[in-house]
């Protein structure tokens, strides 16, 4: 069976990486009031989501598209609200 490499997630070396505040900005986009309302509405676990808040586990590309369709919000806006200011090439 075929098991992905997982890397590190270059999120983990910035020092301004909060997810907080993008959470905070989604749950106020789409009217959710809870973090377990968000996780359903990005179809992933209540302990997924509170890994992602206490920043135990990166805020992962599929979850950070899943965000972008539920909310409307550019990819570029949502990296700067977890505090990604990294210049793309």
């Amino acid at each position: 069976m075929f098991k992905p490499m997982k890397i590190p997630s270059p999120l983990y070396e910035l020092e301004s990486y909060d997810p907080v505040p993008l959470l905070d900005a989604i749950s106020l986009a789409i009217s959710v009031k809870s973090d377990n309302a968000l996780a359903k509405a990005l179809g992933i676990t209540q302990g997924a989501m509170s890994k992602i808040r206490n920043k135990h586990k990166p805020i992962s590309a599929e979850v950070l598209l899943r965000m972008h369709d539920i909310s409307g919000l550019s990819i570029r806006h949502m990296r700067i609200l977890m505090g990604d200011n990294r210049r793309l090439f």
